[in-house]
């Protein structure tokens, strides 16, 4: 089969609205309650032109092959580099179905092996430059000035990312045991991101495209029917992946990229030769051994270090799912391991006397663990409120470094069948349910938080949290009915 197309989509954003301040009536939330009213209007407009290709071909209902190929124009891009060609390419081999005789426990097996490429853009008009007209004439002259923080850059290009994988599927003793394994390789090239730049150029940041990342690692999933009978079954999965990134190279030819920045200390950082998204912060200043160095019995500030990397290596999951007659139990445990955290909350925490931290010190002060710049012991007591506020004072990271590993108790839910209970010329299948979601943190290493609860998700904050609202737990009682 061989099919060609193309494509026109236009994303067009039309927002409009009020706000106000000073209400006159107490508790009365509405534009005309408000002394101070500020109407804003937004709009948007992108367009992204595509042709595209693909073509199937198969041999003996064995061996598969399909090729794709899409090109993409971006109208908010340089119209000299506002293109892109991907193609992608995928060959699966049913090798249970090549051999006429197979060992009997075997039901099915395939080899898969692909390769994608992907482009994408950014927003509309994020790369343009804006001015606002001030309210005040200079000599009855208007006067203008640049009101964005993002300085423009004319040379963006597409971002595009670029995978290779190897995978195996089995199904075994009537599908009872069941195996999945891929390998994969994964670059982002040319990703856009928005980076920090030196305010004396006019300017907070700039778009630029980062340089070459990579991500490699395997993914598995083993599937398990331990029991299996007319009234009952268990069915039991386990998944997990494996994951490394690293910075293969940045744009012109830095070493590091420093993308986002915590509210009160940290950054996040791309670093040539190091895991994506690194934490750094200033470290207490230390002596030739190691130790902490005090002045009058408190820390100083030392030199910018980096304490990993914000992207878990290890995900996964154990799914469990049992039915006895008409009741169906579910539940899903999973886990996250292999990366940090860095907690901007319990900074304040501590520097306020909220946290069990803060308790030390608050009777006879506090002696801090570490030398003098003669490399004696400390021992100088110093009053609680002033030891602790040191810590913002200085924008010390190291306590406020955690290790992010979690294990949660994600979802139960229990089900009742009752479509035996009703007409079937009128319902197909009906069925009851109660659900949970965030049943139990069953382990983690962040005091006070829970490791899920960050400021964002998106690629300049990844890592640090910064007065994030508590996770809630859910119940939920649902009703499922198929005509």
């Amino acid at each position: 089969d061989v099919t060609f197309g193309g494509n026109q989509m236009q994303q067009t954003g039309d927002d409009i609205g009020a706000s106000v301040t000073n209400f006159y009536v107490r508790d009365l939330y509405t534009i005309g309650n408000g002394q101070t009213k500020n109407p804003f209007y937004n709009y948007s407009k992108k367009e992204v032109n595509s042709l595209y290709g693909s073509a199937e071909f198969s041999f003996k209902n064995y061996l598969f092959l399909n090729l794709t190929a899409r090109n993409e124009w971006f109208s908010n891009l340089n119209p000299k580099s506002n293109n892109y060609l991907y193609p992608s390419a995928s060959m699966s081999y049913i090798f249970t179905q090549s051999f006429k005789s197979i060992p009997s426990w075997v039901d099915y097996g395939k080899l898969r092996a692909s390769y994608a490429e992907v482009g994408g853009d950014t927003d509309p008009y994020s790369n343009n430059l804006y001015y606002s007209v001030n309210a005040n004439q200079f000599n009855g002259t208007a006067l203008g000035s640049i009101s964005g923080a993002v300085s423009p850059n004319p040379n963006l290009r597409p971002l595009k990312v670029k995978e290779a994988e190897l995978g195996l599927e089995l199904r075994t003793l009537d599908s009872r045991v069941n195996l999945d394994v891929a390998v994969y390789k994964k670059d982002t090239v040319d990703e856009i991101l928005k980076v920090d730049i030196s305010n004396t150029s006019g300017f907070s940041q700039t778009l630029v495209n980062v340089g070459k990342l990579e991500n490699k690692g395997i993914e598995i999933l083993l599937t398990l029917v331990p029991v299996k009978t007319e009234n009952f079954s268990w069915e039991t999965g386990f998944n997990t992946s494996y994951n490394a990134s690293k910075v293969i190279a940045l744009a012109n030819g830095q070493t590091r990229f420093d993308v986002g920045t915590g509210e009160f200390f940290g950054f996040v950082s791309h670093e040539v030769g190091m895991p994506l998204a690194s934490l750094r912060g200033f470290d207490y200043k230390r002596d030739a051994n190691g130790k902490i160095i005090t002045v009058g019995g408190l820390f100083q500030q030392g030199n910018i270090i980096t304490f990993g990397s914000a992207i878990p290596k290890y995900v996964g999951g154990w799914l469990n799912t049992i039915n006895f007659k008409h009741i169906r139990i579910f539940t899903q445990i999973d886990f996250k391991a292999g990366f940090k955290i860095m907690s901007n909350s319990n900074l304040n925490f501590l520097r306020e006397g909220l946290s069990k931290s803060s308790l030390p010190g608050r009777e006879g002060g506090v002696v801090f663990d570490g030398v003098n710049s003669d490399g004696t012991p400390n021992v100088t007591s110093v009053p609680a409120q002033q030891f602790y506020t040191q810590y913002r004072s200085t924008n010390i990271a190291t306590p406020f470094i955690y290790d992010g590993s979690f294990i949660r108790w994600r979802s139960a839910s229990v089900s009742y069948d009752l479509s035996r209970f009703v007409s079937k010329a009128l319902i197909k299948e009906l069925t009851i349910s109660v659900v949970c979601n965030n049943v139990l943190m069953i382990s983690k290493h962040v005091e006070n938080l829970d490791p899920e609860a960050q400021v964002s998700t998106s690629d300049n904050l990844q890592g640090i949290e910064t007065h994030t609202l508590p996770t809630i737990r859910s119940y939920g009682f649902n009703i499922n009915i198929k005509f």
